[in-house]
């Protein structure tokens, strides 16, 4: 199945609450289904995962 995931913020880091939540729902989810995520967050983002 494909899942649209529609987000205030990219996840990542982990630092707060909404993030960790997300992570790790998103993280479950993949690994049965084919994940495509959106943000709408304009800032920056530095990822190293």
């Amino acid at each position: 199945m494909k899942i649209f995931v529609l987000l205030s913020r990219f996840p990542y880091p982990l630092d707060k609450g909404d993030k960790l939540r997300a992570y790790y729902q998103i993280k479950e989810l993949s690994a049965f289904h084919e994940i495509h995520l959106c943000c709408l967050d304009d800032s920056n983002i530095q990822a190293n995962i």
